[in-house]
């Protein structure tokens, strides 16, 4: 039965990979993008590579930084596990983040459910965070960004100002959260009481180990520091967007619009994760096009959304797999372990 609902679960997932590509090649003219190409100015395009992969030493360093209080690390094993993840998430979604956290515990002395609660804090940094650039991407882009469509900027802009509130609750959550735990799980569960039992089961294992996580902040130091490096390390990635919409000058890309691409592209590869985020990448930077006034459709967008996925997705999966054999791991020996978790994590 398992087995049935992974085989439809993947064909759903492939319809909708073709789905979104079918969308995202919709009425393309591919002469022009091939154009576009041979015009590209490519030294900015390495620049970008460059970039981007500079992303995951500041990541390793966040996380050392969480896991600081349980057991100290050298920056390799966790760089290593980093990669192995992101590659993991690449091939067989959601596998990621478990397959990053079982590399670690088999490279180290952290046990795989601290590695996986600390992976569950990051990951409320990184919502925070990116939710924050959404945030101040629709409150810098001028009116005109967005041509005709200016009023869909304006209703964006409230849009904008809702998760702003949204974030600020969401941290006052996570304070009330870290100091009165006991409080904050009888609140959540009398939250979800009308929902089907399985799906409270997960909300109340996934609270579980986000506590645990919790657990590793100390004080407002290490908060503070924390915050600064998941800012600093998004950042580095909208520097690739950027450095992307440079080789293109037609897109005519400013800081706040790569700020905006960034943050829509985070959006949907967290909500709807696709084997290599192929689709959903695609449809992300289309949507931000869209905002910024640029036809989705056009030879430049188009140009820009493809050379942004092949500077990204592929270098990371290749780098991950040469990790995985020189730390002598496998894909297989991965999601064995990170099956037993996941028992282990239901039980």
């Amino acid at each position: 039965m398992k087995r049935h609902h992974g085989i439809l679960m993947l064909a759903l997932t492939m319809l909708a990979v073709a789905a979104l590509l079918a969308w995202s090649f919709h009425k393309v003219r591919f002469s022009e993008v091939l154009q576009a190409f041979r015009e590209a100015r490519w030294g900015w395009f390495w620049l970008a590579m460059l970039t981007g992969l500079m992303v995951f030493p500041v990541k390793a360093l966040r996380w050392r930084i969480i896991l600081e209080p349980v057991q100290r690390l050298p920056m390799r094993p966790l760089l290593s596990a980093i990669m192995i993840g992101f590659m993991a998430n690449c091939i067989i979604s959601r596998l990621g983040e478990i397959a990053r956290g079982v590399a670690l515990s088999l490279k180290t002395p952290v046990r795989t459910s601290v590695a996986l609660s600390s992976i569950a804090l990051e990951r409320v940094f990184d919502m925070c965070v990116v939710l924050l650039f959404l945030v101040v991407a629709l409150l810098l882009l001028p009116p005109s960004a967005s041509g005709e469509g200016a009023e869909t900027l304006a209703t964006l802009r409230v849009v904008g100002a809702t998760l702003a509130g949204a974030f600020c609750v969401m941290v006052a959550f996570l304070i009330f959260l870290r100091f009165r735990p006991a409080t904050a799980q009888r609140i959540v569960t009398a939250c979800v009481s009308w929902l089907p039992q399985s799906i409270q089961h997960h909300v109340a294992s996934f609270l579980k180990s986000f506590i645990e996580g919790l657990n590793t902040l100390r004080d407002a130091r290490q908060v503070a520091v924390l915050l600064v490096l998941s800012v600093a390390h998004w950042l580095i990635q909208v520097l690739y967007f950027l450095f992307i919409g440079y080789c293109f000058p037609a897109l005519e890309l400013g800081p706040s619009g790569a700020l905006l691409v960034f943050a829509v592209v985070a959006l949907g590869v967290a909500a709807a994760p696709t084997p290599g985020y192929i689709g959903i990448f695609q449809g992300g930077v289309a949507a931000a096009a869209a905002i910024l006034g640029h036809d989705p459709r056009s030879a430049a967008v188009t140009s820009y959304q493809w050379l942004a996925w092949a500077g990204n997705i592929p270098a990371i999966v290749l780098i991950g797999f040469v990790v995985l054999w020189a730390e002598g791991l496998s894909l297989r020996q991965l999601r064995g372990e990170a099956s037993r978790a996941e028992v282990r994590k239901a039980d």
